[in-house]
């Protein structure tokens, strides 16, 4: 007699502010204000516009988004395994033009990007702009060409398709390899680029709006990283599984 045991999956679901986990820190760089930081700001302005009001003739604004997953191992239980691993993001506001939403796993070297403590404003020594990881500190890497805007130097993680004038709060599902998190887990955590595709139309604006871990109202519009997993099954339920199975065998003799 064969008998198959499967243990449910799970969701073990991470929000800045929700039972208490703290770990997610984001923030935004913005190509016509490349000195400014904007960390504590409640939302991304998303965007990627063909202008004729800036001199490389764009005006692009990029997020960036961190979760500290060193304590998931731990909080699933040794042995669990990861399944997938999923970005949920809101957005509650979107332009006229054009842009599907791009999400981009950072390198290494570009690591060294922080939240900050502006809300919008002149990126003061340390501070993470478009021009800086780390104002005064450290350069975006290679220097001097990239400023997180050459994506060559990013690993594509996924496309999600944003609809034109969006109004209420709408759920975005980006899918984040397992392995990208588990490199996160086990060393450096550089974190993700979100980036809109480019607006060909000049001077159209493609905004997405969407709430950032500042944001102050519900919380679980906040951007959550949903981590789903087969635990392991329990001590308990195993011995009383293998009782079950074994008041069969003698039901059967």
């Amino acid at each position: 007699l064969l008998v198959a045991f499967s243990a449910q999956a799970d969701v073990l679901q991470l929000t800045d502010g929700v039972n208490g986990y703290t770990g997610a820190e984001d923030n935004a760089m913005w190509n016509e204000a490349p000195d400014n930081t904007m960390g504590l700001n409640d939302t991304w302005y998303i965007r990627n516009s063909t202008v004729t009001t800036h001199p490389t003739g764009l005006n692009t604004i990029n997020g960036l988004i961190r979760f500290d997953v060193s304590g998931v191992q731990a909080a699933i239980g040794a042995g669990s395994t990861i399944d997938s691993v999923q970005l949920l993001l809101s957005v509650f506001y979107s332009d006229p033009g054009s842009g599907d939403l791009q999400l981009y796993a950072i390198d290494a070297a570009n690591g060294n990007w922080n939240e900050g403590n502006q809300v919008y404003g002149p990126g003061v020594v340390g501070d993470t702009t478009w021009n800086n990881q780390q104002r005064d500190v450290s350069h975006w890497q290679p220097y001097p060409n990239f400023g997180l805007a050459d994506v060559s130097n990013l690993t594509h993680l996924a496309t999600v398709a944003v609809a034109s004038n969006i109004g209420v709060d709408t759920a975005l599902l980006f899918n984040v390899p397992v392995s990208v998190m588990l490199g996160w887990a086990s060393g450096g955590n550089p974190g993700l680029l979100l980036k809109r595709d480019l607006e060909t139309a000049v001077d159209v604006a493609n905004d997405a709006r969407i709430r950032t871990s500042q944001y102050t109202g519900t919380p679980t519009l906040r951007p959550t990283l949903l981590i789903n997993y087969t635990p392991i099954p329990e001590p308990a339920t195993i011995s009383l599984f293998g009782l079950g199975l074994l008041g069969l065998l003698k039901r059967k003799k």
